[in-house]
């Protein structure tokens, strides 16, 4: 009940807007050779990708250091090089391998029918048709934390992104030391 002329509480002060990093897209020319491209449609996971050979334990830190890190790989298909002294190349993703369902991803199950560990990098190019504001979806749990870059710089799980028109090279490195069934960056 007010009175008349009767002093109140102050105002609630308004909420900080949330940070929103703002993302320029790749200047550096055209993907390497057999790197999908792919149109960014918020809220489902691409359907083409480049996956490196799968390992049988988890990497600490950046896998890619040995072609230039993750955030300035250049990434090819079929490029041949090492992680943690083991060799990989980047590989198009088996379609059987891809969720088709729901909002798409990754079967890692069958990768990790015989491991108790896996590492793997997914590499796809995005492109933006139009300047939007986006939301990283890059799920994580106790047994791994994966890391994603983004026209290269690093991005994390929650973040809002100002994308404008353009294409953005986007790398995942996953190190899982559990079974996980499938993932959806």
């Amino acid at each position: 009940l007010a009175l008349w002329g009767e002093k109140g509480p102050p105002p609630v002060a308004p909420v900080e807007p949330v940070a929103v990093k703002r993302l320029s897209p790749a200047t550096d020319g055209e993907p390497g050779r057999g790197v999908p491209v792919v149109p960014l449609m918020p809220g489902f996971c691409p359907n083409k990708w480049l996956m490196t050979t799968p390992l049988d334990f988890a990497v600490q830190g950046d896998p890619l250091t040995e072609i230039g890190s993750m955030a300035a790989a250049k990434v090819e298909a079929g490029k041949k090089f090492s992680i943690a002294g083991k060799p990989v190349s980047f590989e198009p993703v088996p379609p059987d391998f891809l969720l088709l369902v729901g909002r798409g991803g990754v079967t890692l199950s069958r990768l990790m029918q015989n491991r108790s560990a896996l590492t793997i990098c997914l590499h796809t190019v995005y492109e933006v048709k139009q300047r939007q504001l986006v939301k990283v979806n890059l799920p994580f749990g106790r047994a791994g934390k994966p890391v994603m870059t983004l026209a290269g710089q690093q991005v994390t799980h929650g973040q809002l992104l100002q994308l404008d028109k353009g294409r953005y090279p986007a790398t995942v490195a996953i190190s899982l030391a559990s079974k996980w069934e499938s993932y959806a960056p």
